[in-house]
């Protein structure tokens, strides 16, 4: 069996129209881990609501980890509940760790509130929040999306 690591960083030209792809993850079908970092509030919540809708059971039966890295001002993000959702339905009976990284300190109010909002998937008892660190400490910049990183074995 063949197992898949993709990871995907969704940057965006801060001059043109901000349009969220439907995209198929059906044939990547030992999909393991899937990591998505987010620097856009016009279409971060549009990147992983779209993201997890294309995983299903019989489509990605094996995805074990999910990553989202918010690289944005979190009062401009509506929709976590809806994305926490996502997270709970059965569609993903193999999923074992959901690492979400935020870019507010833990303490913050806003933090706090999508932690709340998304507490499904804290009942869960598989996610891990994290702060993250200063823009400039990632990946260099470049068009959207961007497959980093595909590996297969």
């Amino acid at each position: 069996m063949v197992s898949s690591i993709l990871s995907i960083t969704t940057e965006f030209l801060t001059n043109v129209d901000h349009i969220v792809y439907t995209f198929d993850l059906s044939r990547n079908s030992n999909l393991r881990s899937i990591r998505l970092t987010l620097d856009s509030p016009d279409t971060a919540m549009s990147w992983a609501t779209t993201l997890l809708s294309s995983i299903t059971e019989s489509s990605n039966p094996c995805l074990e980890s999910v990553g989202l890295e918010f690289y944005t001002d979190l009062k401009r993000i509506e929709g976590w509940s809806g994305l926490d959702s996502l997270f709970v339905r059965s569609g993903l009976p193999e999923l074992k760790q959901v690492e979400i990284g935020l870019f507010a300190i833990p303490t913050h109010a806003e933090f706090i509130r999508v932690q709340e909002e998304m507490s499904g998937l804290g009942e869960r008892g598989t996610v891990r929040w994290y702060r993250l660190g200063i823009k400039s400490q990632r990946s260099s910049r470049q068009l959207t999306p961007r497959i980093s990183r595909y590996e297969s074995s």
